[in-house]
């Protein structure tokens, strides 16, 4: 795990959870997302230091250590509950890079911000499902040596929003393949060049 970019996660939501869980691994949360702790086991008296935290940011942020119960907390792979996804690409929404990835259920979008603490420069993405919910609870993100944190896509009106900015990006594709390959200019000239020829042969000829 990458320990400044956790730092400014945690920071930022002035939370620092430690969520040990019923497999026995061990988590670091900001209170939304979570991300797997290897080679070190922490307690509440830890994070100062390991974080380097200023007295100053100590006086802001709260530091805590919960036995969670949870089991999407598994960093094991588990196919009956996960979906996988396609990552789409990225997307900048009000000066901040979002993933967009895309599953059955449609797209959703994470801030690239929580996915910067995942080590390795390949990243696959999985829905791991809530019992009885429409859309997935959290998105499991692997790297080559498993399941490396667990996130939540953005919600609401900011999804909304986002899924429309898409939208419009992808109304701007070079081409369509409906339109054999040209780009919808090339294609628009092709339709009127048609239209013209058409007129041309039906003119009467005097």
């Amino acid at each position: 795990m990458k320990l400044n970019d956790i730092k400014k996660c945690c920071v930022a939501r002035k939370l620092f959870l430690i969520l040990n869980a019923p497999n026995g691994s061990q988590w670091l949360s900001d209170g939304v997302n979570a991300w797997l702790v290897r080679g070190v086991r922490l307690v509440e008296d830890s994070i100062a230091e390991l974080f380097d935290l200023s007295e100053k940011q100590l006086d802001k942020i709260i530091i805590d250590e919960r036995n969670c119960q949870d089991a999407r907390l598994d960093d094991r792979v588990r196919w009956n509950r996960e979906q996988a996804l396609t990552d789409v690409g990225a997307i900048w929404y009000r000066g901040e890079l979002f993933r967009a990835v895309e599953g059955d259920f449609g797209m959703v979008f994470l801030p690239v911000s929580v996915l910067r603490p995942v080590d390795g420069d390949y990243c696959a993405f999985y829905a791991r499902w809530d019992e009885g919910a429409e859309a997935p609870l959290m998105i499991a993100v692997y790297d080559g040596m498993g399941c490396s944190a667990l996130v939540q896509p953005v919600r609401c009106e900011d999804a909304e929003r986002l899924q429309a900015e898409a939208a419009k990006l992808a109304g701007r594709a070079l081409y369509d393949e409906r339109d054999g390959g040209l780009t919808p200019a090339e294609a628009a000239a092709d339709a009127v060049a048609e239209q013209m020829e058409m007129a041309v042969d039906g003119a009467e000829v005097d």
